[in-house]
């Protein structure tokens, strides 16, 4: 279903965005299509072609209310337009409106066949429709995952269910459509919020849970989850004042030292997330994920005897609640930590020497540059970046390598931006006589060049000369 060929000829005051909003739209990315159109009407407020648009990616999200409203319009605009009437049926019916379906399916039969080029076939298909609507008056056709004899906690559950499979999508259409009849409901808000974060839509996500604390300003929890969501968009500053101011003095506050550790983790304050996880630990409670995510840090300071004791306690607690893939997954981190933890050890002891001096190539804007060799076949010139939390290294480097994906984080380049960047973990980096397993690394769709970050030097002390940088190995944590 798009929007007819038959455009006015204002469309040629739209030569940019109007066919990315359709492409986007043809390739079913409804939520970058629905703002695209919007875009599209803002620039040319009466533009047939951009109404049916939107109403077709409204009706694909769920908003099928807005979908009939947006047809109309298209229908007012121009009424040669067939698709509009057809579109207005649609989104009828997934309302349960079945009398003004029949009669929407009804006039765009009549349309495509009064059209200069007549298209039999969609308005054979129209009747069609239309006919089965009236021989099933009690149940309608159902487009899409829509049932409109759901309750609406019905609605909600599935939505849940949906969030938790991580099926986003159709978790947004359970959770669009059911806020049609109740615009206040507040945990189906936050939920909404929420999966808006998880599918990039920004500010639908902030929108969202702001109106859920304009209707209960007080409500902990709900702050607590806009936290949260803060670190799903990127803005771990926010999350972390957020989760500050809801710290209560002599109270268990665990779930708050969790968060909040993890969001110094997003911006490798590790010296901070490690005191929180410790804080929360502290409280006597025996969370995994908290002694998990103090592990990572530990790993990420290159404390590989602590990761290693973290990661075994956080294993046990996750087998004891029946959690096997998280228990299995974190035997397979401990392996790794100790095969590196041998290696690293071995290269210590052969070392004999507690001072490393690595030579400078050249300087780059007045910082070093130094070789780096990857897995000990891949050379490559980096920049020493020491308040770069991870080594980054760009994509053409990283297609060579044999790393482990790690997901994605949002990251500060080093001009300021906030990005959003895929990691990964490299099996071995050395500069000199410096070697550091198992790296994280940020892989940089953004740089042609690399640098080299704390996640190397996280087990020296560093002092930079004028033709060579010196490392000084620190004694292992007790």
């Amino acid at each position: 279903m798009t929007p007819s060929s038959n455009q006015p000829s204002d469309s040629a005051s739209l030569p940019n965005l109007y066919p990315q909003a359709m492409a986007d739209l043809k390739a079913k990315q409804y939520p970058a299509a629905l703002d695209g159109f919007n875009q599209v009407l803002k620039a040319e407020p009466t533009y047939a072609p951009g109404f049916l648009g939107r109403a077709i990616a409204q009706f694909h999200l769920g908003l099928a209310r807005a979908a009939v409203a947006d047809a109309q319009r298209a229908a007012q605009l121009q009424p040669s337009l067939a698709s509009a009437p057809e579109v207005m049926a649609k989104a009828h019916t997934q309302l349960g409106n079945l009398a003004q379906a029949i009669a929407a399916y009804k006039q765009a039969a009549r349309l495509y066949l009064t059209a200069t080029h007549p298209d039999k076939n969609r308005a054979q298909s129209c009747i069609t429709k239309a006919e089965q609507l009236q021989q099933d008056t009690q149940r309608p056709t159902v487009q899409g995952t829509i049932d409109p004899t759901l309750s609406s906690e019905a609605y909600l559950k599935r939505a849940i269910e949906r969030c938790n499979t991580q099926d986003y999508a159709a978790a947004l259409i359970d959770l669009n459509w059911l806020l049609q009849f109740e615009p206040d409901n507040v945990e189906a808000l936050c939920h909404r919020a929420e999966v808006q974060g998880q599918l990039g839509q920004k500010e639908a996500a902030v929108r969202d849970m702001a109106k859920v604390l304009e209707l209960e300003p007080e409500n902990q929890a709900i702050k607590l989850r806009r936290a949260c969501l803060r670190m799903t968009l990127g803005d771990a500053t926010g999350a972390i004042a957020d989760l500050t101011h809801l710290m209560e003095p002599g109270k268990p506050n665990t779930r708050i030292f969790l968060h909040r550790a993890q969001a110094h983790q997003q911006l490798g304050h590790w010296e901070d997330a490690f005191k929180d996880y410790s804080n929360g630990l502290g409280a006597g409670v025996d969370e995994p994920a908290l002694y998990q995510g103090r592990a990572e840090v530990r790993w990420e300071t290159r404390d590989l005897d602590g990761a290693i004791e973290d990661f075994s306690h956080a294993a046990t607690l996750w087998l004891n609640r029946g959690e096997g893939d998280r228990y299995r997954a974190i035997l397979d981190r401990v392996e790794q930590l100790k095969q590196a933890q041998t290696a690293q050890k071995a290269e210590e002891e052969a070392a004999q020497a507690n001072i490393i001096r690595i030579p400078v190539l050249y300087q780059q804007q007045g910082t070093p540059v130094v070789a780096a060799v990857f897995n000990e076949h891949h050379r490559v010139e980096l920049t020493l970046s020491t308040g770069t939390p991870f080594t980054v290294i760009p994509r053409s480097l990283a297609n060579q390598l044999d790393y482990t994906p790690m997901g994605s984080i949002w990251f500060r380049t080093v001009d300021g931006q906030t990005v959003q960047a895929e990691t990964g973990c490299v099996q071995k980096i050395q500069v000199g006589l410096a070697e550091t397993y198992l790296v994280r690394v940020v892989i940089a769709e953004w740089e042609t060049a690399g640098y080299l970050g704390q996640s190397f030097f996280g087990a020296y002390d560093l002092r930079i000369l004028a033709d060579e940088i010196e490392l000084h190995r620190r004694a292992p944590k007790s």
